[in-house]
């Protein structure tokens, strides 16, 4: 299973798309994105294409579109705390990839990974998020 971050590029998917349909096995992507409206929401219909063919769950988070709650990508993140732990969790194998500014999406992003993989306790979280860092997968 794999959690990835993913702002810009669709290369990844498209690769995941082409493993598909050669029949490969693909894990589990939960693709997260970050955007004020629907206007940069990027390569929409290609996403949504991909959610419809099990390449991944699309998780669009919104922070100034007109008539939805404001939302940004860590908020979609401790929402989908369970997700998270049992993708990053001993054996699993899981990745978790952060595209974006790292002063703002890494940051926010970084203290709710500590908060979900901690349990709530964000030091015990940070100590596993430095094993995971150790081992490639964060």
């Amino acid at each position: 299973r794999v959690v990835h971050w993913w702002l810009e590029d669709v290369g990844f998917l498209r690769e995941r798309m082409a493993h598909k349909q050669a029949g490969t096995a693909v894990g589990e992507v939960a693709l997260y994105f970050g955007c004020r409206s629907d206007y940069d929401l990027l390569h929409h219909e290609r996403l949504q294409k991909c959610e419809a063919e099990g390449i991944c769950r699309l998780s669009v988070s919104y922070s100034r579109k007109s008539n939805v709650a404001k939302e940004y990508v860590h908020m979609a993140l401790s929402r989908d705390a369970d997700l998270v732990r049992a993708t990053l969790g001993a054996g699993s194998g899981g990745r978790f990839y952060i595209c974006g500014s790292a002063s703002t999406l890494a940051k926010d992003s970084t203290r709710v990974m500590h908060s979900i993989l901690g349990n709530g306790d964000a030091s015990r979280g940070s100590a596993v998020f430095s094993t995971l860092q150790e081992q490639g997968r964060v």
